[in-house]
């Protein structure tokens, strides 16, 4: 993250607040590096997973209500192991057979 502008960054956000995507960024931004932007919270908008549920494996969401994300990372922000959704995958887990 360090070569990522932080001003640049905040222009970002604060010109699409609402994206999908500009709101993964934000979470991940101040999440991986401690640091809360001096952007105010959101405060409309609908909740939105950070990784498609759809594509990959995901947990329970958890909701963080200043971006208004819901993180269903399989762990955390520090250690999350990953998983493509893949056909063969996919049938594993309809077997019942952990992942």
């Amino acid at each position: 993250m360090p070569l990522l502008p932080r001003q640049e960054l905040i222009d970002y956000i604060q010109s699409t607040p609402t994206g999908r995507h500009t709101r993964a960024a934000w979470y991940l931004y101040e999440g991986l590096t401690g640091t809360q932007l001096p952007i105010e919270n959101l405060r409309i908008g609908n909740f939105v997973p950070l990784l498609d549920p759809k594509r990959f494996f995901t947990a329970t969401p958890r909701k963080i209500s200043r971006q208004r994300i819901d993180d269903n990372l399989l762990g955390t922000l520090e250690f999350s192991p990953g998983g493509d959704r893949l056909p063969g995958a996919e049938q594993i887990t309809q077997r019942g057979m952990p992942v």
